[in-house]
């Protein structure tokens, strides 16, 4: 969605806690041959076997784990060539490795997935669009995967009414043809057409909320860049509420009041900009008699 990473806020956390992040050069050219290369960077601070690092930037970035590390040497393997001169990072956690971490980067990763789908969840503020086909006499469909709420529903470019599904009941066989949708009463990732049973030809036409998938070291947010500072306030929160030698509940309420107010904020934004367009909703749904 923009152009800050997860990498990126790791790296702040890290900061955080009172680590040093990865910051440093390859210090020597590599091949890319996919196998394990050694190299002497101007700085080993951070790194530990097992360690994840960002290798080099743009379209040839690689994503590299630490094999070996010995008298300043790293091992490891790449898929592209790199020049001695290109940048390795990465937001390590290295307090307590190896065998006593205070926190791993696949936890402070998920922390963040968590947080990005709290915040999705709670605000509903970015929204998809997508396309599924009409099939003769199926009146329920699945929604797409990463839906978290269908939004609205149109035929051949025209907005059925969201109406809860017992208003369709005296509808039916009327001759009203396809002109509503519902999702209650259905279970997760479905929702409904009717009151008459769809024809053949066509597709129904999506906007939902969308929810994110796995956060990849070098991958950037579903949110907005605006909105990453919340989805870091949420995980310091995790943070500071875990069992050991960095809990802090002040910290952790700091953070977690931070985020709230954020969600709340964004979500009266959500709630303003869809406002008029739910009036039109209401208009349809009363012209059959129902309401949302």
């Amino acid at each position: 969605m923009g152009l800050i990473t997860a990498n990126d806020v790791l790296m702040e956390m890290e900061l955080e806690l009172l680590e040093s992040p990865v910051l440093t050069t390859l210090g020597t050219t590599v091949l890319g041959t996919q196998f394990g290369e050694v190299f002497t960077p101007p700085s080993t601070l951070g790194m530990y076997v097992g360690a994840v690092l960002l290798a080099g930037s743009g379209a040839t970035q690689d994503v590299i784990t630490v094999a070996a590390l010995n008298a300043g040497q790293v091992t490891a393997a790449f898929n592209h060539p790199h020049a001695a001169s290109e940048p390795l990072v990465g937001a390590t956690f290295w307090a307590g490795q190896p065998d006593h971490p205070l926190f791993t980067q696949n936890e402070m990763s998920l922390y963040l997935y968590e947080a990005q789908l709290d915040f999705l969840l709670k605000t509903r503020c970015m929204f998809n669009i997508a396309d599924v086909p009409i099939s003769e006499g199926v009146s329920v469909y699945d929604a797409p995967a990463d839906a978290i709420r269908i939004e609205r529903v149109a035929l051949d470019g025209s907005e059925l009414a969201n109406v809860q599904q017992s208003e369709l009941d005296s509808l039916i066989d009327h001759g009203y043809g396809t002109t509503c949708w519902y999702q209650d009463k259905l279970g997760p990732g479905k929702f409904a057409v009717g009151p008459d049973a769809p024809q053949v030809g066509g597709d129904y036409e999506l906007i939902y909320s969308e929810r994110s998938g796995v956060i990849t070291l070098n991958g950037t947010f579903l949110v907005p860049d605006p909105l990453v500072y919340l989805i870091r306030c949420a995980a310091m929160a995790r943070v500071f509420s875990k069992d050991g030698e960095y809990r802090d509940s002040r910290r952790s309420s700091y953070f977690q009041n931070r985020y709230d107010d954020g969600v709340k904020f964004v979500r009266r934004l959500v709630e303003t900009a869809l406002a008029r367009v739910d009036d039109s909703y209401k208009v349809n749904a009363q012209a059959l008699g129902g309401g949302r």
